[in-house]
């Protein structure tokens, strides 16, 4: 080897030191270390060119589908969901699925920060995020609309009251507790299952209630 590398360098006019390097940096050529950047590296550019785009739209709307990215960002759907299935892996964004369609959001708008929510919280503030962009509303706003106990309808509690009056005087049966309130089907089994849930009654056994804690 060493006496082919000598006649070799000798051939090409220069020393096997400046020989071996020019060697070296073929083998470099070959393997795609040197040269133009290979297709995938292009692909890889472009594709993060695509996700700091949507970061910029987001951070702008805080909430968009991925059909409303498609349009403004003019790049077709598949690149945009694998775009966003990237950000949302690196914790980027929030994206929740919606009937044939997917919202995308930050996670936090100044207000609030909703990665931390359960599942089913952060579904509730991404989708009511996008369906109050109009208003303006903050995640913090939204969030307080969400936590907040809403005030039970005097109608509701006039029935429940009825139910509990009803048994006071001991366990009765569905269809006799039924005709004593003149309750639609509706609303009273709604009042019963309600009160149930309340643990305010109880069902002895099929069809037949007692106000709880009575014997």
């Amino acid at each position: 080897m060493g006496e082919a590398l000598k006649r070799m360098a000798e051939m090409a006019g220069v020393s096997e030191e400046q020989f071996l390097k020019v060697l070296g940096v073929l083998y470099l050529f070959e393997k795609g270390v040197l040269g133009e950047p290979r297709p995938s590296s292009v692909k890889e550019r472009i594709e993060s060119d695509l996700e700091k785009k949507i970061i910029h739209v987001l951070s702008v709307e805080r909430a968009l589908s991925v059909y409303d990215l498609k349009n403004l960002l003019r790049v077709e759907e598949g690149e945009i969901e694998d775009a966003v299935q990237r950000l949302e892996a690196e914790g980027k964004v929030v994206a929740v699925a919606v009937q044939n369609n997917k919202i995308v959001a930050v996670p936090n708008d100044g207000t609030l920060d909703i990665a931390p929510l359960k599942p089913e919280e952060k579904r509730w503030m991404v989708i009511n995020a996008y369906g109050n962009r109009d208003k303006g509303l903050t995640y913090a706003q939204l969030y307080s609309f969400l936590t907040s106990a809403p005030k039970e309808p005097s109608k509701s509690r006039g029935r429940k009251e009825e139910v509990l009056q009803a048994l006071k005087d001991g366990p009765k049966r569905y269809s006799e507790l039924r005709r004593a309130l003149s309750l639609s089907k509706g609303s009273f089994h709604w009042t019963l299952a309600e009160l149930l849930k309340e643990g305010k009654i109880e069902r002895i056994e099929r069809g037949l209630y007692r106000l709880t804690n009575t014997t």
